[in-house]
């Protein structure tokens, strides 16, 4: 089986960012498939190209079965939304010839956002013999936009509503990331035996690589090791309420707690934004880093007691099952969460955590300091966490599972025989 792979972000091992792309591209390989990944030569939590002296593709052999194809797309499409609208315009056009000329292809797999990437992996399917089609869906759009105020445009969004039902009719299956957007698919009326539901998850065995943490990271938490930390990893996206935890932060502090510090390891829209805040409120216990390779997390991790996560009240938000999620429960790490949702279940049946009303910083910073003063219970929801993700979110299995699903697709269609 020949696999075109089309991802705007493709993080590898040595990357900051979502492992979820890379693991499947490896299970595949592994099932002995090839894969031809087309992805962004920016990164999509920091703009930086990931290839020095990059050409407008570069096609680059990963490893046995991999060719990898980076397309070199406009800077700054963390500074506007212009910008990044002409970045994701850019990234699908290319991506579209250079599919072209990759061949013999059996399955064009497309993984959205952005929401312009469905059409040309839909249109390359035709042109290749009407192979089948696979849109996976990490975030439902216009929805999730109309949540974060980012457009309240009627027609914007009717047009909008218009495109994504289209190429969900359109595709031969549908790769939803969690089951509320399964959920919302057949509410829209896509046939239920089309979708599967392909969650992010933990692979402890490609999770823990060997990795050097960068200097000033280790100095940091070297300086910190006395204190109580609490960890944020990952994308400081828009979607991402993490006010809600500098507020806490800042009533930690007028409390008189010195030993508890927070910390942030990653890059994104607001980071900026949530500097500048806590110099504004003169916090002094919240620290901002760098992003680190996806290798060295577990070591950050490490270095934590608690981790934590912040959404909004906008009840949308909630469905959402962050990679940084699985990250926190296969490190160990009892997590506070400020929010509603998937996320907030499962800390409740795994009792790995402790959920908070979103928006509501008085009640996170009483979780903060009720743990910091039973950190052994801490231990014990992060233990717990680390058991209830091995059991149920086994990537290996996950992945194996979608598989089934491509060859049984692969068999309806005709393209190769059952066994």
């Amino acid at each position: 089986m020949h696999i075109l792979f089309i991802s705007n972000a493709f993080p590898r091992p040595n990357e900051p960012g979502n492992s979820q792309p890379w693991q499947m591209a490896i299970h595949w390989i592994r099932k002995h498939y090839k894969v031809s990944v087309i992805t962004n030569i920016r990164h999509y939590m920091t703009d930086r190209k990931l290839t020095k002296k990059p050409k407008l593709v570069k096609r680059i052999k990963e490893k046995k079965g991999m060719d990898i194809y980076e397309i070199l797309t406009p800077a700054g499409r963390r500074r506007s939304i212009f910008r990044r609208i002409i970045n994701y315009f850019s990234f699908g056009i290319l991506a579209f010839f250079v599919g072209l000329r990759v061949k013999s292809v059996d399955i064009v797999y497309v993984r959205t956002p952005p929401p312009i990437i469905n059409f040309f992996g839909w249109f390359l399917t035709r042109l290749k013999g009407n192979i089948p089609y696979v849109l996976e869906i990490a975030d439902l759009h216009p929805e999730s936009a109309v949540s974060l105020g980012l457009t309240k445009s009627k027609l914007l969004i009717t047009l909008w509503e218009k495109w994504e039902n289209f190429f969900q009719n359109k595709a031969d299956l549908i790769v939803a990331i969690v089951p509320r957007i399964k959920k919302i698919l057949i509410e829209k009326g896509i046939p239920s035996s089309k979708i599967i539901v392909t969650t992010n998850a933990y692979d402890p065995l490609t999770e823990k690589e060997l990795c050097n943490i960068p200097k000033e990271i280790d100095e940091l938490f070297n300086r910190l090791k006395e204190k109580f930390i609490l960890i944020y990893t990952g994308t400081m996206a828009l979607k991402e309420n993490l006010e809600t935890a500098i507020q806490a932060a800042k009533i930690i502090q007028e409390k008189g707690y010195k030993d508890i510090g927070f910390v942030y390891v990653g890059e994104g829209d607001k980071k900026k934004k949530l500097k500048e805040m806590c110099k504004r409120l003169s916090i002094s216990n919240c620290i901002f880093c760098n992003p680190v390779p996806r290798t060295c997390i577990p070591d950050v991790l490490a270095k934590a007691d608690v981790a934590f996560y912040c959404l909004y009240k906008e009840p949308f938000q909630g469905y959402t099952l962050p990679n940084k999620f699985f990250e926190y429960l296969g490190n160990g790490r009892a997590i506070i969460y400020a929010g509603t949702g998937i996320v907030a279940e499962i800390l409740k049946t795994a009792k790995c955590g402790i959920v908070v009303p979103p928006e509501n910083p008085e009640a996170f910073a009483q979780v903060v300091i009720y743990l910091y003063t039973h950190k052994d219970e801490a231990r014990a929801m992060g233990l717990r966490g680390q058991e209830y993700v091995l059991t149920h979110f086994n990537r290996e299995r996950i992945l194996e599972k979608l598989n089934k699903r491509l060859l049984q697709l692969l068999q309806s269609k005709g393209w190769i025989e059952e066994s």
